[in-house]
């Protein structure tokens, strides 16, 4: 299969994808393989942003704005993450290069390059999706000052057109059959769902938020950027604020409203989000920037050259040094302050890449358990084959008892314990791990398996996959305490289902008065005679209702809520009561 739309986690469009894996079976399941191809495609932009600028407005422009591309700390942050953000930059840089040739030189196969690269930019990123707002504003702007332009495009118009189609078809179907994917991604970071003024407001405040991002105030989010630089800080603004300031006042040159018209359109994806500004949704204007960048520098190093006889030379020691000294600042900026924040280790899950390899160590004897916040972590799966056959749990919720001995259970920083895991701690020896002093992960050993005894026996049954042989409760039914609640627990089968157990306390009308849903040993684990002890805490409110109370158990399916029947001791139909302490 060859899908253009990978729904998947939000959905992702395909290209990048396509150019990782040839990467991967070059290279294998290494973290380069996965990193390096959004280096190329960042990389390969800066020759693209050479021959573009030159080709609107001059080599001095094109070779400015070629330095900036591959100085600047934007492209050079992003373009270390394996992101498929990084194909929008090149992809479109190429589009807008074709369709300017196609402009200006009237031969049918730049309209067409210009098409089919304007529809393969569609497969790039979710930002792409703006882009298309460029050909009516460009229309109207043609019709208005250029008309005599116009006219003459009416053919290669329509070349662009069949192109763009033949190359988009496959992905436009798509979203047709399944129009959540084209959707879903943008109803979750629009602004309009945000809380707050009214929209045109908010509209507002995200606009000058984002124009702020360039010399003013830049990204809060650390994630991809150091916290709040701007694209250019101190006086590297200059020349883009230049730039600016050149196209406005040439603005019925095509080449200067193009590159403005351009820029005004990919920057409606992080003023239409929430978290403005934000350096990923607004990559697709990186290439616009860093060209009005170098017009500007452009424009001053003309305006030196007529006025001083050295100027040419003037010019290109500039250049050099100003190349020199930007890469100095940004690899600084990039290794010495940004990459030296200790969130990053847990944002970028470098965590998870530490337990992973742990994993892949674990000798083949061993039976091996994962705790992980996310199950069957895709870090795991990819870099530690061993993985792949490991009891998956989650330790906040669960803790579950190896299939044999000896084992080795690693737990995530991403799932920190609590006493609740003390059993699993009472035939075991434990061994932290921490990077640079971070903590990673704790990695638990036995040569036994651990007794199973709950407290209290309990004997029921939830349809025909579990039984319950006991339970546990601590804490104190009084306001504002908690209750303590462990379901000890045994498999009878798998289950393809995504279950959960809902532990209640309730009054004798059925009112909840506090409760947890949690399952931390996912069903389809589940292997018969599998043994876990699922945790429940239930916070109690200010105040308790008079009367007695009841704790009822039952599992049940959390997509479509339907619950197991239950057997044995305790049983109600669909739910257990449990005896209060």
């Amino acid at each position: 299969r060859t899908p253009v739309f990978f729904s998947s986690y939000t959905g992702h469009e395909a290209l990048f994808h396509y150019t990782l894996a040839p990467i991967l079976a070059l290279l294998g399941p290494t973290t380069l393989a996965l990193r390096l191809p959004g280096a190329l495609w960042s990389a390969a932009l800066v020759p693209v942003i050479a021959l573009l600028g030159a080709r609107l407005w001059g080599w001095r422009s094109g070779l400015a704005a070629a330095l900036a591309v591959a100085c600047g700390s934007w492209l050079v942050h992003v373009g270390r993450i394996g992101f498929r953000a990084n194909t929008l930059p090149l992809v479109s840089a190429l589009a807008i290069l074709f369709l300017y040739m196609a402009l200006t030189r009237q031969r049918q196969r730049d309209w067409l390059l210009s098409g089919a690269i304007f529809g393969l930019s569609l497969y790039t990123y979710l930002a792409v999706r703006a882009l298309p707002l460029l050909a009516p504003l460009l229309l109207i702007y043609l019709a208005i000052w250029h008309r005599p332009l116009l006219r003459r495009s009416g053919r290669g118009l329509l070349l662009f057109t069949i192109a763009l189609l033949v190359v988009a078809t496959p992905l436009i179907v798509h979203m047709v059959r399944v129009p959540s994917d084209l959707f879903a991604r943008v109803e979750q970071i629009s602004v309009v769902d945000t809380a707050g003024d009214s929209w045109p407001l908010l509209v507002g405040r995200q606009a000058l938020a984002t124009l702020g991002m360039f010399g003013v105030r830049g990204a809060a989010n650390g994630f991809f950027n150091l916290p709040l630089r701007p694209v250019f800080p101190g006086i590297a603004v200059l020349p883009f604020y230049a730039g600016v300031l050149v196209a406005l006042w040439r603005w019925r040159s095509l080449s200067h409203a193009l590159i403005l018209l351009w820029l005004g359109v990919m920057l409606l994806p992080t003023i239409l989000a929430a978290d403005a500004p934000h350096w990923l949704r607004a990559i697709g204007a990186a290439p616009a920037t860093y060209l009005l960048w170098g017009l500007g520098f452009g424009a001053i190093w003309q305006w030196i050259e007529r006025r001083w006889r050295w100027g040419a030379a003037a010019g290109l020691l500039a250049v050099a040094v100003c190349g020199l000294w930007w890469t100095q600042a940004t690899a600084r900026e990039y290794f010495g302050v940004w990459a030296q924040r200790p969130e990053l280790y847990y944002e970028y899950m470098q965590y998870a890449t530490d337990a992973a390899r742990a994993a892949e160590e674990t000798p083949a004897d061993q039976a091996l358990l994962i705790s992980e916040d996310y199950y069957r972590h895709a870090t795991y799966l990819f870099l530690a084959p061993r993985s792949r056959s490991a009891q998956w749990f989650d330790a906040r919720h669960a803790i579950v008892w190896p299939r044999s001995a000896p084992w080795t259970a690693i737990v995530s920083a991403s799932t920190p314990t609590t006493a609740d895991i003390q059993p699993l701690l009472a035939t075991a020896r434990g061994e932290p791990y921490a990077s640079s002093g971070l903590y990673a992960y704790m990695k638990l050993q036995g040569d036994a398996i651990p007794l199973f005894e709950p407290p209290t026996p309990f004997q029921s049954r939830f349809g025909t996959i579990l039984d319950l042989a006991g339970f546990a409760t601590s804490g104190a039914i009084q306001s504002d305490q908690t209750l303590h609640v462990q379901l000890f627990c045994r498999a009878l089968a798998s289950s393809e289902h995504e279950l959960r157990f809902f532990v209640h306390l309730e009054d004798t009308q059925g009112q909840v008065i506090a409760q947890q849903d949690a399952l931390g040993y996912d069903a389809r684990e589940w292997q018969p005679g599998d043994q876990f002890i699922s945790f429940h805490d239930l916070k109690l409110p200010p105040a308790l209702p008079e009367g007695p109370l009841r704790l009822v158990v039952g599992l049940y399916d959390a997509v479509n809520g339907t619950r197991y029947p239950v057997s044995g001791a305790g049983a109600h139909g669909d739910f257990i009561e449990l005896p209060l302490p």
